[in-house]
């Protein structure tokens, strides 16, 4: 099973076709894997459900790496576990996601 993961990932469009070209292990490649939800401006979001989303996976590195090449010009990676927490975060991705957290007394 695995922890698995909601990524939102921006970018901006004048570099989405980097990203959208991405191929990964096997047949999959990220528009297989990542729905475009949102254009804003000058960035297109993307999101990614219930993705076993782990840093040691290469495909996981290519994304990564892509984003943070290009955080200066405004991408961003955000990925949320099954357990609603904010696992990892890169980029400034303040202007286009609000991230909030419900506590529930048991």
């Amino acid at each position: 099973m695995g922890y698995r993961s909601n990524v939102y990932i921006g970018m901006p469009i004048c570099k989405t076709k980097k990203l959208e070209s991405l191929n990964f292990e096997g047949d999959d490649n990220f528009m297989e894997l990542f729905e475009k939800i949102k254009s804003d401006g000058d960035v297109h979001i993307y999101l990614g459900i219930d993705l076993k989303w782990y840093d040691e996976y290469k495909c996981v590195g290519k994304v990564t790496d892509i984003i943070q090449e290009h955080q200066d010009d405004g991408a961003f990676q955000i990925c949320i576990g099954e357990d609603e927490a904010l696992h990892s975060a890169y980029g400034n991705y303040d202007e286009y996601i609000d991230i909030r957290t419900t506590v529930d007394i048991l």
